[in-house]
């Protein structure tokens, strides 16, 4: 059996009781799901069974074990994080919408980065996450105009711009959390 344990992330926090060998934990998302579906939405983690290696005795290998949560399902703690999120998906579904009717309305990717900007102002604090989809949002908007399915313009780079500004404001410690999203956006653009 696995003994009673706690984790947090930036979904919530998850008390994860005694679960039996081999078998799931499940809990009930903190926030909520993402609503794909009218079952509600829930956390899971693996119970393994001990380690059944002879002739090794130390270090608790005859005692069950959690794996790690996985908490995909959930919706994050934070409504900054979510918004981001779903600005991310929107800026998705109208660039492969403009892809297949070969349409040229970048009235609509400028909204959204103005929104992403506007959600990112009114922050009470940012998180890696938040870093990353914004970065994202940007890296997005910015390559499918080099790529041709849009003309780039002075408002969409003005909107990029207060993008990056916003996220180079940002304590260092947060930047290093989401490195990978930033350099990758440094790097395509510079």
């Amino acid at each position: 059996m696995c003994e009673p344990d706690n984790t947090s992330d930036y979904k919530g926090h998850f008390e994860w009781t005694w679960t039996r060998a081999g078998d799931y934990a499940y809990l009930p998302c903190p926030n909520g799901g993402w609503g794909l579906n009218s079952e509600p939405a829930v956390a899971y983690r693996p119970c393994f069974p001990p380690y059944n290696i002879p002739h090794v005795v130390w270090m608790n290998y005859f005692k069950s074990y959690w794996g790690e949560p996985n908490t995909q399902a959930c919706r994050w703690s934070s409504e900054t994080t979510n918004k981001l999120l779903e600005l991310k998906n929107e800026l998705v579904a109208e660039i492969k919408e403009m892809i297949l009717e070969r349409t040229n309305n970048i009235s609509i990717i400028i909204d959204i980065l103005r929104e992403a900007n506007f959600v990112l102002r009114f922050a009470p604090y940012l998180t890696g996450e938040d870093v990353r989809y914004t970065a994202s949002i940007a890296e997005l908007s910015v390559r499918s105009g080099i790529e041709g399915v849009y003309l780039l313009d002075r408002s969409i780079g003005k909107e990029v711009v207060k993008l990056a500004d916003k996220l180079l404001d940002l304590d260092t410690s947060i930047l290093q959390e989401a490195e990978d999203a930033c350099l990758r956006f440094v790097d395509s653009y510079c």
